[in-house]
C-alpha cells in the first residue's frame, strides 16, 4: 500500500486533494492512536507520500484491530491489552463493561459461532468499504461523490442489501439461536454421569481435581444434576452483552442473535465510516464526514 501511494502521488496532488500536512486525524494523546496522530507526514512544507500513507496505515490498523477484538469478543484483551485509549494495538473499545469472559472456547458449537461472527463481520465491512468506495471514485459530474449521493443510489443500496444478507446467512448458520452473554452459564461435572458440584466461577470448577466444565448446561442445586438448557435463546455465546459501539455507556442492550448482529451491523457500518473519511478528504472532508464524536 506505502509503494503504490507513494508512486501514484505527488505531494502537489495530496495537498491539491485536500490532505492534512499532519497525521491527526482524532486528537489521540495515548496508546496506538496517539502513535499516530505523532506521526510526521511533511518533508519541509511539502506532503511527503510515501510518510503520508504510513500516517493512513496506521490508523486504519488501529480501527481494523478494533473491529476484530470486537469481533472475537473472548479474545478483545489477547488482542489489544488494554481497550482503552492506551492500547498499543487497537483504537478504544468505547463501551467494555460487563466484559465478556477472556479465555479458549475450545472445540464446541459456542467456538464454531464466534468465528461465524467474525466471518460475516468482517467479509461484511470489507464488503461495505469497496462498494462505497467503488461509488465515491465514480465518474460523476464532480467526483469523487459524497457519502449522501452515494447512500441514495438504488444500485448501491442493493448491493449493501446483499452484503448485509450474505453476513446474516454467515452467522446464523454456526449460530442457531445463541444468545450473546458476557458470563454464559455452565455445569461443573464431577463424579460419574452427570453429578455436578455448584461453583462460583469456570476457574473454581477446573481447580476441582476430574471436573469438566459443560457449557449449555447448568447444575441444578437440588438434584446436584447437570441439566441442559432449553427454551428460546437457552444456549449463549461469549460476547458482548451491550453494543461496545456506541457514543454513550452502556451500549444497546443485546438479548438475541439478532440484536448481536445488529450490533455488528452498527460498528461495521461505522468504522467503515471512519476509514472512507480518512481516504475521501476532498472538499474538506464534508463530503465524506468522519462519524460524530471521531476528531477532526
Amino acid at each position: 500500500m506505502v509503494t503504490k501511494i507513494a508512486a501514484s502521488c505527488t505531494p502537489a496532488d495530496l495537498a491539491a486533494l485536500n490532505y492534512r500536512t499532519d497525521c491527526q486525524y482524532e486528537a489521540a494523546t495515548a496508546g496506538k492512536e496517539g502513535v499516530c496522530a505523532a506521526k510526521t507526514v511533511t518533508v519541509g512544507t511539502d506532503i511527503d507520500p510515501t510518510k503520508f500513507a504510513e500516517c493512513l496505515k496506521c490508523w486504519k490498523g488501529a480501527e481494523l484491530s478494533e473491529y476484530v477484538a470486537i469481533l472475537f469478543a473472548s479474545h478483545a484483551s489477547e488482542l489489544c491489552g488494554s481497550l482503552n485509549e492506551t492500547s498499543a494495538t487497537c483504537s478504544d473499545i468505547n463501551c467494555t463493561s460487563p466484559l465478556p469472559d477472556q479465555r479458549n472456547l475450545g472445540d464446541t458449537g459456542e467456538n464454531d459461532c464466534q468465528f461465524s461472527i467474525a466471518k460475516g463481520g468482517i467479509k461484511y465491512l470489507v464488503k461495505r468499504e469497496q462498494i462505497l468506495e467503488k461509488c465515491a471514485l465514480g465518474r460523476g459530474t464532480v467526483p469523487p461523490r459524497s457519502r449522501a449521493q452515494c447512500l441514495a443510489d438504488l444500485k448501491l443500496q442493493l448491493a449493501l442489501q446483499k452484503a448485509d444478507d450474505q453476513k446474516q446467512t454467515t452467522i446464523k448458520k454456526k449460530c442457531g439461536n445463541r444468545a450473546p452473554a458476557a458470563n454464559p452459564p455452565f455445569c461443573c461435572r464431577t463424579g460419574t454421569g452427570q453429578n455436578c458440584t455448584v461453583v462460583a466461577t469456570r476457574a473454581d470448577c477446573e481447580a476441582i481435581t476430574g471436573a469438566q466444565v459443560q457449557a449449555d448446561k447448568t447444575c441444578d442445586s437440588g438434584t446436584l444434576m447437570c441439566q441442559p438448557i432449553t427454551g428460546p435463546n437457552g444456549k449463549k455465546i461469549t460476547w458482548w452483552e451491550n453494543c461496545p459501539e456506541s457514543d454513550t455507556c452502556p451500549g444497546t442492550a443485546l438479548t438475541s442473535l439478532d440484536d448481536l448482529i445488529g450490533c455488528v451491523d452498527t460498528t461495521a457500518n461505522a468504522i467503515a465510516d471512519e476509514l472512507l473519511c480518512l481516504q475521501f478528504r476532498g472538499n474538506g472532508g464534508a463530503d465524506w464526514p468522519c462519524p460524530p464524536g471521531e476528531g477532526t
